[in-house]
């Protein structure tokens, strides 16, 4: 009866399904009744030690600023101190929380992950006990955050920053991922890079199926995220906000000078990634796709950028057709007061931009050319449809092109409205006021670009509802009563600065404010989900 006590006492504390006791149990007395041989019971040992492996419990550790490494670490009164001793103890699917604090290189080392992985089913988890309370505090001088050759991780609710070192040999930013895959960054808080090297607040180098989402990016003087030859990743509502961080005096020089930063998310090269719902705020173009490698097929989905140096930028950085950006996507982009041009494709081949919004910008509101001298294989192309350009300087659209096409697009009070002025490849092309009112990132009922594009669709961009996974979902994208985006927790002197944050960037977009009511379609909708 030992063995039936055993297997019983198993699958009361969940370590054994019923089902898997029940089958042993009746091997058990079958064998005991002298009907199966002892193979019969061999073969059931086997099964139940596969079963109890399969069905270990994970763990959940704890880690303090103040902690101490001969502590247990498995409760928030008995907490580890140094991230090396923590990593080292860490299997599938157990859980390293990070108490409030801050964490510095001196007392607790760095956050540095190597051939650790996890599985799809128990990946391993560093979290925070309270959302960006836990604060990895870098020194400038070497990354905050590193993760290589790992897989299956998730990182949840961190602060992570660094700071200006000239004494930095390398290029320290606060994350660093190279060479890894299933990644997963949420709810994190990022800033400051170490504007004397050419940093980022976080460089993915050669890693793959990964997320990055619910992120707030500040004060960077170079790239908010640096995509560096890596696929099929995802980022899913970020707000950046470089701040006036630019570049210093005998630091790294940046493409925007002392003003800001350069780019919110920059693809150098890659292919196949998405990019969602983001906000750019400030002096930072929201994203751009360069080629030195591959940078195909990559989708801009529901991303707004206000205030920044471009809307966006496709450009091809050599001549062969693998240094030119190719068959990237574009749709519900929203641009405003971009100081030079809202979309801007150089050389690039096959961009769609689809129900785009252009407004304000500084030179032209879309522009496509090919830069002298960088021709990728010499065959760009650029198509629009359902697209509306307002209130910018210069013209509407301009095209120089060897194959392009605008259908149903809109050039309303810009300096000029089509280049070339008239052209076969300028398909249902109108100059009409879309009355948008105080609203900018939808159309409001009123509108009269209201079902006039391409098979009754709207002309321009209705940011409303998220993006999920490429599709367009009947989740709504900001908060149906405040109007806010989903920011983060608030930390002081971070994401709390007003007009300058992702908690009131609504305001400064009119969601369901000054004026601008949510559509009826959207309020109907949300009602109906």
């Amino acid at each position: 009866m030992e063995m039936e006590t055993y297997l019983i006492s198993h699958a009361l504390v969940g370590c054994l399904p019923a089902h898997e006791v029940l089958s042993c149990l009746f091997i058990f007395r079958m064998f005991l009744l002298n009907q199966f041989t002892y193979v019969a019971t061999s073969l059931c040992w086997i099964a139940l030690h596969s079963l109890l492996a399969a069905n270990s419990y994970a763990m959940t550790y704890f880690i303090a600023p103040s902690g101490f490494d001969s502590n247990a670490g498995t409760s928030a009164s008995t907490p580890w101190k140094t991230f090396e001793f923590a990593v080292a103890r860490l299997n599938p699917g157990d859980t390293l929380v990070l108490l409030n604090g801050r964490y510095r290189k001196t007392a607790n080392g760095h956050l540095s992950v190597t051939g650790k992985n996890g599985s799809s089913s128990n990946p391993i988890t560093f979290k925070a006990q309270n959302q960006r309370l836990a604060h990895l505090d870098g020194d400038g001088m070497t990354g905050t955050m590193r993760i290589d050759n790992s897989s299956y991780l998730v990182f949840d609710g961190l602060q992570v920053s660094s700071q200006d070192n000239p004494n930095a040999v390398s290029a320290p930013d606060p994350i660093t991922a190279r060479n890894s895959h299933h990644l997963t960054f949420e709810n994190m808080l990022i800033h400051h890079n170490n504007r004397y090297r050419n940093s980022h607040l976080m460089e993915l180098n050669n890693v793959t199926n990964s997320l990055i989402e619910n992120t707030e990016l500040y004060y960077h003087h170079r790239h908010g995220i640096l995509v560096y030859r890596s696929d099929h990743n995802t980022f899913r509502r970020l707000y950046c906000n470089s701040r006036g961080y630019g570049s210093i005096p005998g630091g790294f020089k940046n493409g925007h000078g002392a003003v800001g930063g350069d780019v919110c998310v920059s693809i150098y090269p890659g292919s196949d990634n998405l990019l969602e719902n983001m906000i750019s705020d400030g002096p930072q173009t929201p994203f751009d796709i360069q080629a030195i490698a591959p940078s195909r097929r990559n989708r801009i989905l529901g991303v707004v950028g206000i205030g920044s140096w471009y809307g966006g930028v496709m450009r091809a950085r050599g001549n062969t057709g693998l240094e030119q950006p190719v068959n990237n996507l574009i749709k519900d982009l929203v641009v405003i007061n971009a100081e030079s041009v809202g979309v801007y494709a150089r050389g690039a081949k096959g961009t769609q931009c689809d129900q785009c919004t252009i407004i304000g910008s500084g030179n032209s509101g879309i522009l496509a050319d090919v830069e002298p001298g960088i021709t990728g294989d010499g065959k760009s192309s650029f198509y629009a449809t359902n697209s509306l350009s307002l209130n910018n300087k210069h013209l509407g659209f301009g095209i120089v092109q060897t194959d392009w096409m605008l259908e149903f697009p809109n050039s309303y009070n810009n300096g000029a409205g089509y280049s070339p002025r008239r052209s076969p490849y300028q398909v249902n092309k109108t100059a009409r006021d879309p009355q948008l009112g105080q609203c900018r990132v939808y159309l409001p009922d009123e509108s009269p670009m209201r079902g006039a594009g391409k098979n009754g669709a709207d002309i321009g961009a209705n940011v409303l509802f998220r993006y999920e996974g490429g599709q367009l979902t009947n989740i709504p994208l900001w908060d149906p009563v405040t109007g806010q985006f989903p920011c983060g927790a608030i930390v002081p002197g971070v994401n709390d600065v007003p007009g300058n944050s992702c908690f009131d960037v609504h305001q400064r977009l009119n969601v369901n404010t000054s004026g601008c009511s949510f559509p009826s379609g959207f309020r109907k909708r949300v009602a109906e989900h």
